[in-house]
């Protein structure tokens, strides 16, 4: 996954921050009125570790955020082979209920 302006309009905010043992910095944070949630963009660093798991993610980013997990839903988790950097894309919703409506089915099973 690569960030181009069309995609993503939010503030360019390279905050860093510690998911487990991963170290990284949200490079994009974007709040969506329209739809009430965060969009963030997140680049993890973990050299010589694995790709940080869906779980550990979403968990992390309730404590970072002050949010309860089941606003928060993982999109997407992408890794270069041999690189140890990872792109994560996170919607972190005012309220789970709003997740139901604009969230695809399947992703809302797979955060039970």
């Amino acid at each position: 996954m690569s960030l181009n302006s069309s995609e993503w309009c939010g503030i360019l905010s390279k905050k860093e921050i510690k998911i487990g043992e991963y170290s990284g910095e949200v490079v994009v944070e974007n709040y969506n009125k329209l739809i009430r949630r965060r969009e963030v963009l997140i680049k993890l660093y973990h050299i010589g570790v694995g790709t940080p798991s869906r779980n550990l993610v979403r968990n992390e980013i309730a404590r970072i955020y002050g949010v309860d997990p089941s606003q928060i839903y993982v999109k997407k988790i992408e890794s270069v082979y041999g690189v140890g950097v990872t792109e994560i894309h996170v919607h972190i919703y005012d309220d789970s209920k709003r997740a139901s409506i604009f969230e695809p089915e399947y992703l809302i099973k797979r955060h039970g």
